[in-house]
């Protein structure tokens, strides 16, 4: 089994289905494409897994980094495995999603299912999230809505809701912090993270 990780979310939010597989006897192999050039796979765990890297950088003109990556991924396909997985609606994500088409091999898509129903929020990504649920054959959903927009779309692959695998690495790293203190002084704090162009 195959997972495609180009870029920091992709990492996180697949580093606990990784540590599944293998707690189930299924040894994930990574596929790196090299979206985000300096991704650390140490740090979220990822770095136990056997990994090629396609060194496929991101581009200005997303459409060609899925080229790229489509283009790249395909060598690794042959021999086929018996599942490739993406996460997300990233270049990265697509781009593999047509190789593993071409190579017929079958895609399972975590976080399937989005929408904004609104090609232009987020673009690329919301042309990328139905393009890849249109081709995967295994879709996890992480919400019932998200498994109702699929089912609107009469995509042909199975679908299963699963939660969201973000907040499976979240609870994974909040259990290794620190309690917080009642007797700080202070206002509350809150960290947000924005990665979105629109954010």
């Amino acid at each position: 089994m195959r997972l495609v990780v180009g870029t920091r979310p992709e990492a996180i939010k697949l580093a606990p289905v990784a540590a599944a597989l293998a707690a189930r006897g299924l040894q994930p192999q990574l596929i790196v494409t090299g979206q985000h050039p300096c991704l650390n796979l140490a740090e979220f765990g990822l770095d136990q897994y056997p990994a090629e890297r396609l060194n496929c950088l991101g581009e200005a003109d997303p459409d060609k980094h899925v080229r790229a990556v489509a283009g790249a991924a395909a060598a690794l396909l042959s021999p086929r495995p018996d599942l490739l997985l993406v996460q997300g609606d990233t270049s990265s994500a697509l781009g593999a999603t047509l190789a593993a088409a071409r190579a017929n091999t079958a895609v399972a898509h975590v976080e399937a299912g989005l929408r904004t129903h609104d090609p232009a929020l987020p673009w690329p990504e919301e042309g990328y999230r139905t393009a890849i649920d249109a081709r995967a054959h295994l879709l996890f959903a992480p919400t019932e809505g998200a498994a109702a927009n699929l089912r609107a779309e009469a995509v042909s692959g199975a679908i299963h809701v699963t939660g969201n695998s973000g907040i499976d690495s979240l609870l994974r790293v909040t259990r290794s912090l620190p309690s917080p203190t009642l007797h700080e002084r202070g206002l509350p704090r809150l960290l947000v993270t924005a990665h979105r162009r629109e954010s």
